[in-house]
This record gives C-alpha cells, sequence and structure tokens, in this order.
C-alpha cells in the first residue's frame, strides 16, 4: 500500500503533499510517513488505528473477496457508510454508490497488498503462500 503509493506520488512528482487516511487508509498514510517521510507535508487521519483487524480476519475477508469480489461484503458496508434515513430516502442514489463499491473485482488483491504494506500487520496463516511457491 504505502510503497504503492510513493511510487505514484513519484512518478507523479509530488515531493510534498497533504495525506488524508480514512479507515485503511490511515494505515497506509501512517506507513508512507513512516518509510518517505519526505513526501508528507502533513496527515489527515480519521476512523482508523494503528492497527485494524487480526489475522484471522484478514484471512476470512482474503477468503470471501476472492471468492465473491467486494460484492460479498458491499451490503455491510452499505450500512456502516450511510445512515438508515439515507437508506429509506435515496434508496436510487445508495444502489449507485454500491455499485461504484462492487465495480472492482480485485478486493482480495487489495487486501493482500495491505496486509503485506505494513510492519505488524497481522498476516493471515499461509499468507504468501502462493507467491513463494
Amino acid at each position: 500500500g504505502d510503497l504503492l503509493l510513493a511510487a505514484l506520488l513519484d512518478h507523479l512528482a509530488i515531493r510534498r503533499t497533504i495525506i488524508c487516511g480514512l479507515s485503511i487508509g490511515g494505515l497506509i498514510a501512517l506507513q508512507l510517513y513512516a518509510s518517505r517521510p519526505d513526501l508528507v507535508q502533513a496527515m489527515i487521519l480519521s476512523n482508523t488505528a494503528h492497527k485494524i483487524g487480526t489475522a484471522q480476519s484478514w484471512g476470512e475477508r482474503i477468503a470471501i473477496a476472492e471468492a465473491g469480489g467486494i460484492a460479498a461484503f458491499a451490503d455491510g458496508v452499505m450500512e456502516k457508510w450511510f445512515t438508515p434515513a439515507f437508506h429509506s430516502r435515496r434508496a436510487d442514489e445508495l444502489a449507485g454508490q454500491r455499485d461504484r463499491l462492487v465495480a472492482p473485482q480485485a478486493m482480495g488483491e487489495l487486501f493482500k497488498v495491505m496486509a503485506a504494506s505494513a510492519p505488524g500487520w497481522p498476516r493471515p496463516e499461509g499468507f504468501g503462500a502462493k507467491a513463494a511457491a
């Protein structure tokens, strides 16, 4: 995660930026600052922590994402991101947001990148076995 972000910032010739990290993005922002403080002018961190989940919970998420893509998570995400009033009054907009969320089908790969990017990040049992084979 942070290595990909650093490579993107380098590619775009962005030298000092303000990073906003939300949830897992906060972990990426923290790791970016730890590994490449030269790229970070300031950080805005919201709804994040120094560690999110466990090796078991990430292993479960990876397996679900590989089997069903982000669609397997979409309804739960929509419940967390939007209020009950939004669900009942703006169903069309909610459906559009859900469609955008499920469009990228590589969520398992994203979780793997996240899991591999941060020191101390909980790694599921057998993580990386395919890459080592």
